[in-house]
């Protein structure tokens, strides 16, 4: 998870990742922040799928909006290459069905008429039916080069 972050421009330490991933009832428990999730995704994205060719890190352009779960849907299947059909099975898999409709609406930007807000319950069944699938499948390898 470190290389991860790291590949993000983000240092973590391994204290800071274990204090993350402890039971939030345990006395080191740290809550991850939007930007700490926001790292760790863009980092995924860029060790599964290699960096952005065109972008340059003189100029981030303006300031990222808030992370939505939306936002995290997006970034979820840029890094693991879901196909739409990929994400409907994950949701017919955690019981939590959907139409091609209603996840075209998750993807649009916002504003746009079709846009559809993520909700709590969707991102948790698809986390749910992610794991669920990768218990069933095994681990996705790497991308060869």
């Amino acid at each position: 998870m470190a290389r991860i972050f790291a590949l993000a421009g983000h240092a973590s330490s391994d204290a800071s990742i274990s204090h993350l991933l402890s039971a939030e009832d345990h006395p080191e428990f740290t809550e991850c922040s939007d930007a700490v999730l926001e790292n760790f995704l863009d980092g995924l994205i860029i060790d599964r799928r290699g960096s952005r060719p065109n972008v340059q890190a003189d100029n981030p352009g303006p300031a990222p909006p808030r992370l939505t779960n939306n936002m995290i849907l997006k970034k979820v299947r840029i890094a693991l290459e879901l196909r739409e059909e990929h994400i409907l099975d994950i949701m017919k898999a955690a019981d939590f069905p959907l139409s091609k409709a209603e996840l075209g609406g998750l993807l649009r930007k916002p504003g746009t008429r079709q846009y559809k807000p993520c909700g709590e319950q969707l991102l948790r069944n698809f986390l749910f039916g992610l794991g669920k699938i990768r218990r069933n499948r095994g681990p996705v390898a790497p991308p060869t080069e």
